[in-house]
C-alpha cells in the first residue's frame, strides 16, 4: 500500500470517526433537548395547575365572603323583623282588656310558680291591672301566695320570689327570652 493510500485511509477513517462523533453529539443534543423540553413542559404544567388551583381557591373564598355577607344581611333583616314583631306583641299585650290580660298573667304564673308560699311583686305599670281581683284568682290555686308591698320598677308583669329564688315574669323579660330563642334558631337555619 502506498503512502497516499495510507494517508487517504487515515483521513477517511478520521472523517468517519468525526462523523460518528458529530452524529453521536447530535443524538445526545436531541435527546438532551427532548428531556429538557419535557422538564420545562412539566414545570409549566405544574405552575399552571397550581395557578389554576389558586384562582379556584380565591374564587371560592370570594364566594364564601359574598355568601357570608348575604347571610349576615338576611340575619339582620330577620332580626329587625323579629324585634318589630315582639314590639307589636308587647304593645298588644299591654293594651288588652283587663280580664284577658289577667287570664294571660295567671297562665304565666301557673307555668312559673314552683312553691305555694311564694311572694309576688307586681310591675310598676300593672299596679292597677294586676289588682286585688287578680291576686284573689291566683290565691284560689295557690292559697299561700303573698302579694309583696314592693313593686318591680318600670315593668309590666310580675316577679315571683321564693326565698332567694327570683323568677322574672315581666313582659320584657319573657319576650326577650322568646326572642333570643327564635334568633338562635334563625342563626342555625341561616348558617346551614
Amino acid at each position: 500500500m502506498a503512502l497516499q493510500d495510507i494517508v487517504d485511509k487515515i483521513i477517511a477513517d478520521a472523517k468517519e470517526e468525526a462523523q460518528q462523533i458529530i452524529n453521536q453529539g447530535n443524538n445526545t443534543y436531541s435527546q438532551t433537548l427532548k428531556e429538557e423540553k419535557k422538564k420545562l413542559d412539566d414545570y409549566y404544567d405544574k405552575k399552571r395547575s397550581r395557578l389554576n388551583q389558586e384562582i379556584d381557591n380565591y374564587r371560592l373564598r370570594q364566594q364564601q365572603v359574598v355568601d357570608l355577607e348575604a347571610r349576615k344581611q338576611l340575619l339582620q333583616v330577620k332580626q329587625e323583623e323579629i324585634s318589630s314583631f315582639f314590639d307589636k306583641a308587647k304593645e298588644t299585650l299591654v293594651q288588652m282588656p283587663e280580664d284577658d290580660y289577667q287570664n294571660i298573667m295567671l297562665k304565666i304564673l301557673e307555668k312559673s310558680i314552683e312553691h305555694d308560699n311564694s311572694e309576688i311583686l307586681i310591675g310598676e305599670y300593672d299596679q292597677k291591672r294586676l289588682n286585688k281581683k287578680f291576686i284573689e284568682k291566683a290565691q284560689k290555686k295557690w292559697p299561700q301566695l303573698k302579694l309583696s308591698n314592693a313593686i318591680v320598677p318600670g315593668a309590666y308583669g310580675f316577679v315571683i320570689n321564693f326565698g332567694s329564688v327570683e323568677i322574672n315574669c315581666t313582659i320584657d323579660s319573657l319576650l326577650k327570652q322568646e326572642k333570643e330563642e327564635i334568633i338562635i334558631s334563625l342563626n342555625k337555619m341561616i348558617q346551614e
